[in-house]
C-alpha cells in the first residue's frame, strides 16, 4: 500500500494533488467556526499549528516546482497569499467568530520559510547522493 502511495507521489500529478489536498485541508481547518475548535490552554499552540500547516504546504508545493530560486519565491508568496486569504475570510465571516491576526500571518510565513528550507536541503542532499 505504501509503495503505491510513494509511486503516486513520485509523479508530478501526484505531487500537485498532494499540495492541493493539503491546501484544502488548511482552508477547512482555518475556516471552522470557533465553537468547533478544540479548546486547549497551551500558550502559542495556535501559532505552532500555523507554522506546521504552512511548512508542510510550502514543502508539498515545492515538490511540484523545479529547484529554482525564483520558483521558491513563487511558492513562498503563494503560501503567504493563502494565509492572507484565510485571515481575510475569517474577518469577513462573522458567523465563524474568528478574526484577522497578523501573528497568524507571521506564523504562516515562518512555516513557509521552514518548509522551503527543508525542501531545498533535501533536494541538495538527494542531488549530491545521485552524483556520488
Amino acid at each position: 500500500m505504501l509503495h503505491i502511495l510513494f509511486h503516486f507521489i513520485d509523479s508530478k500529478l501526484g505531487r500537485a494533488l498532494l499540495a492541493s489536498t493539503w491546501a484544502l485541508l488548511i482552508i477547512y481547518l482555518c475556516l471552522m467556526p470557533q465553537s468547533q475548535l478544540p479548546h486547549w490552554s497551551i500558550p502559542g499552540l495556535d501559532k505552532l499549528v500555523h507554522v506546521l500547516l504552512f511548512a508542510l504546504f510550502m514543502f508539498f508545493l515545492s515538490l511540484v516546482l523545479k529547484n529554482k530560486a525564483y520558483q521558491y519565491s513563487i511558492a513562498f508568496f503563494s503560501t503567504l497569499a493563502l494565509g492572507l486569504a484565510i485571515e481575510a475570510a475569517q474577518q469577513s465571516l462573522p458567523q465563524l467568530h474568528r478574526s484577522f491576526e497578523w501573528a497568524d500571518i507571521g506564523a504562516d510565513a515562518l512555516g513557509a520559510l521552514i518548509g522551503g528550507a527543508l525542501h531545498a536541503a533535501l533536494a541538495s542532499f538527494r542531488k549530491k547522493r545521485m552524483h556520488s
